[in-house]
């Protein structure tokens, strides 16, 4: 049975948490007064995840939920490029929400851990080309149109959330790849928002010499 982590609220705000609790899913907007601070509410939303992904598991104190081992990863392990369906949940604006397709930044990873992604959309991005990409190729088999990756919105997400796509044509579950061309494209504007600090001379360390970092390895995991 899961069971919601333990709200560690003052007295004041306990009806105001369980108000926001009760609200989960309901239109009319919930409006948190400024005198509530952050860690009052940050576990407010706990109790979604084993409904929006179907799994069974605990919350611990801080709100963070930990799927059972009697669940099945819908995934094997994600590689570089590939292509999966991700369940973002809580969203806050301007952050993407709902059921989307991601492209796996980081190379192979161990099942049941984490992977680095960027989300793709359908929703016509051609006005920021700064931010995002326009593919090749609509990686979703079921989906004629055209699709960008916005390769400014960068996030770390369980594999629970993720599941591979159902190819309607071939009846089959399908893993697609986006093309090394798209991927460098990608790369490219990533590393634009995320120069070296030794390309800024403002940025230094503490003994005041200059840092580098060593950009993303986009080389394909076998």
């Amino acid at each position: 049975m899961t069971e919601r982590p333990t709200l560690s609220l003052k007295p004041e705000k306990i009806e105001l948490a369980q108000k926001l609790i009760d609200a989960r899913g309901v239109a009319e907007p919930i409006i948190i007064p400024d005198t509530a601070a952050m860690d009052d509410i940050s576990c407010l939303g706990a109790g979604s995840i084993p409904k929006v992904l179907g799994i069974t598991g605990a919350y611990n104190s801080h709100g963070s939920f930990k799927p059972h081992l009697t669940n099945k990863l819908a995934i094997g392990e994600p590689r570089i490029r590939e292509v999966y369906w991700c369940r973002f949940t809580d969203a806050i604006n301007p952050e993407f929400g709902k059921e989307r397709p991601v492209v796996i930044l980081s190379k192979k990873s161990v099942k049941g851990t984490f992977s680095l992604v960027v989300p793709v959309t359908t929703e016509d991005e051609g006005q920021t080309p700064e931010n995002s990409h326009k593919l090749s190729q609509n990686p979703n088999p079921n989906g004629g149109y055209p699709a960008w990756v916005v390769a400014s919105h960068v996030y770390s997400v369980s594999h629970w959330r993720m599941r591979r796509f159902w190819d309607k044509a071939t009846r089959n579950l399908v893993t697609p790849r986006i093309s090394n061309e798209d991927f460098e494209s990608v790369l490219e504007i990533l590393h634009n928002k995320i120069p070296p600090l030794s390309a800024n001379k403002n940025l230094k360390s503490a003994d005041q010499t200059d840092i580098s970092i060593t950009g993303i390895d986009n080389s394909v995991a076998k």
